[in-house]
């Protein structure tokens, strides 16, 4: 298992790691669109405990101090980790329209 990033990630980054694969085959290209992901999704699931513990946290108003930064962190972990897959998705498919057209033409 590869490790979980909270950084985010850019299309130059999941474009190099798709060019690392020295590949042009389809199933390379997507057993690594597999690896980046596999550093994101967890966040998603982290981001949810987040809000369960936060919620649980502030309905009891003694830990409400705690509770309300945890469902803030929540949040922003949870937009972090659409926003890495949403840019891991289009690059794959962008760069896997532009892999195929150029072994199309040759």
């Amino acid at each position: 298992m590869g490790n979980i990033t909270f950084s985010l990630m850019t299309r130059q980054h999941v474009t190099g790691v798709l060019k690392a694969t020295g590949s042009r085959d389809a199933d390379v290209l997507y057993a690594a669109k597999e690896g980046l992901l596999a550093q994101v999704k967890p966040l998603k699931i982290f981001g949810i405990w987040a809000y369960v513990t936060g919620g649980l946290s502030t309905l009891l108003i003694v830990f409400a101090f705690i509770g309300i930064p945890l469902l803030f962190f929540g949040w922003w972990v949870r937009r972090r980790a659409t926003q890495n897959i949403d840019v891991i998705e289009s690059t794959f498919a962008e760069y896997v329209a532009s892999v195929s057209a150029v072994q199309a033409a040759v």
